[in-house]
């Protein structure tokens, strides 16, 4: 149990060769419940609450790293650093086509969804990266929700479309 609000422990990383490695902090339950524990990936400008979501993915290439890594016990929620403010997504339309152009960071992952105001599904996919994707077959008057989630990140736009004047 920390002593002051926030303990933070270095994890180093030795690998033989280059790779994807998984970390799944899958016995955390026997935490106090007021401890906050989040895994902090400088090289990604990622922190990941892992009561949250426990596993996080990640390539590595081969030799040692000790900076990379660090686990942050905390008393208080840590507050999302600045890095990852950046919108992870543009939305426009025109003539009755929304444009998406994604903008995660280098190498990562996201999932796309854009639903309309009943929540009903109109398109989902994966995307990667900076990419731009093209809506248009099925947009009609109204109002569109699109989602991009990537690790422990998630944005969402509203956007309104209007097939009388445009």
């Amino acid at each position: 149990h920390p002593s002051d609000s926030v303990t933070r422990i270095p994890l180093g990383i030795t690998t033989l060769s280059d790779g994807w490695i998984s970390f799944n902090a899958n016995d955390i339950s026997q935490l106090p419940a007021d401890m906050n524990i989040y895994l902090v990936d400088a090289e990604k400008g990622i922190t990941q609450d892992l009561n949250q979501t426990p596993a996080y993915r990640f390539f590595q290439k081969s030799g040692i790293n000790n900076q990379r890594f660090t686990l942050v016990f905390s008393l208080s929620a840590l507050d999302k650093p600045s890095a990852t403010s950046e919108k992870m997504f543009t939305v426009s339309h025109s003539g009755g086509q929304i444009s998406i152009l994604t903008n995660l960071p280098l190498n990562t992952r996201g999932n796309l969804t854009v639903t309309n105001m009943a929540g009903q599904h109109l398109m989902r996919r994966d995307v990667f990266e900076k990419e731009t994707i093209e809506i248009s077959p099925y947009i009609v008057t109204g109002i569109y929700v699109v989602t991009v989630i990537s690790g422990d990140r998630m944005q969402s736009e509203k956007i309104l479309t209007r097939k009388d004047y445009e």
